[in-house]
């Protein structure tokens, strides 16, 4: 208690320690050390923040890919159906046509659309 902690600093640097003549610490170097705890604390927190906040986005941005996907999906279906539906008519016309051609003036089926047996 009445050691003189100044007789355990280095004669190379005041920063630096003797081992073999340590006397502990002094109330400024513990605050210090309490003030660096602190410091990582609080810098954790704030990594974990950022950390939470960058997952957030990256949910947000596969949400919107994943919508857009489905959005691109359904106008896919859809120009499918409506080439689908364009296609029968036309096949539809053709074959009135077809049968509208194998009329005699009478407007009497020739008979030719008919199978053979």
């Amino acid at each position: 208690m009445t050691e003189n902690p100044a007789v355990a600093a280095s004669a190379m640097s005041a920063t630096r320690v003797r081992k073999d003549h340590w006397k502990g610490m002094n109330a400024e170097q513990k605050q210090d050390i309490l003030n660096t705890m602190k410091m990582q604390i609080y810098e954790k927190k704030k990594q974990k923040e950022l950390e939470e906040e960058a997952n957030r986005l990256w949910i947000e941005q596969e949400e919107r890919k994943r919508l857009l996907v489905l959005r691109q999906m359904h106008e896919q279906k859809r120009k499918e159906k409506e080439m689908d539906d364009a296609l029968k008519e036309k096949l539809r016309k053709q074959a009135n046509a077809h049968k509208a051609m194998w009329t005699n003036y009478y407007g009497e089926k020739l008979g030719f659309d008919k199978p053979l047996t």
